[in-house]
């Protein structure tokens, strides 16, 4: 196992979808481990090991030559899988389709359908468990739409933030959207909870949760019962966002051997 290099962002990852083939992992240091690449974001390899899929997170730069080949041709294969991606009610995601059609939006003092399904389908989620009546979710929400307009601004489009909200009803979920000026979709109130989705919550709010669109959690507002808080999560999208646009734009890939 590779213990000194275990990064956890949060929770072990939940979903339990097709990964990629097992092979041996290994770290400049000799560490070594068999497990599946399901992710490459920021700086950062995400591993599942074994049959309960444990995440393990490496960072690329503590990588042998070997294992930094592998994980370079897992990044090929997945910007061009992206870059022919369908739409969500397409998806070969439960998450993604779950979400086609139970998400609202806030509209001229009503909530209303949000149409995702015809949208192409997100590289990443971030799900925000968030409540009106939480002082520290009112103090971090406008730093959360700002961010989420600036990322939308220059172009990031291969992300979608969800409020999940822990109000008390349909009215009070609608007045917090209302006035902090949500500019994202949330899930429909008393809908009946996707499980994936109710086992990311943390144990309290304001908490943000990063997955990708299967809902493997590569960032979480809690470490185990440890109480990071929002913005750590939210800083991790930010750069697996940047990372991701430019490998798309200038074709770059982390430096590796013939």
């Amino acid at each position: 196992m590779m213990e000194r290099f275990r990064i956890l962002f949060g929770m072990v990852a939940l979903a339990q979808f097709a990964h990629s083939e097992t092979v041996t992992w290994t770290t400049l240091a000799g560490d070594s481990v068999e497990a599946s690449i399901v992710g490459f974001y920021g700086q950062f390899i995400f591993l599942e090991e074994g049959k309960k899929r444990a995440r393990v997170n490496v960072p690329y730069a503590a990588l042998d030559e070997k294992s930094k080949i592998l994980a370079v041709q897992w990044l090929r294969n997945h910007v061009a899988e992206s870059e022919a991606v369908g739409p969500v009610e397409q998806s070969d995601s439960p998450l993604s389709k779950y979400l086609a059609y139970n998400l609202v939006t806030y509209d001229n003092g009503k909530l209303v359908p949000f149409d995702f399904a015809s949208r192409a389908d997100p590289e990443f989620y971030a799900f925000y468990f968030s409540a009106r009546w939480c002082g520290p979710c009112r103090k971090f929400t406008p730093r959360l739409v700002a961010f989420y307009e600036a990322m939308k601004l220059i172009g990031h489009d291969n992300f979608e933030l969800i409020f999940v909200s822990s109000d008390s009803g349909t009215g009070e979920m609608k007045k917090y959207m209302h006035e902090d000026e949500m500019p994202w979709p949330a899930i429909k109130f008393g809908k009946k909870s996707n499980k994936l989705i109710s086992r990311m919550k943390g144990s309290g709010i304001p908490c943000l949760v990063v997955t990708d669109r299967y809902g493997r959690i590569l960032a979480h507002s809690y470490r185990g019962s440890e109480y990071l808080g929002p913005e750590k999560p939210k800083e991790a999208l930010r750069s697996f966002l940047s990372y991701s646009e430019k490998f798309r734009m200038d074709g770059f890939l982390p430096n590796v051997g013939n």
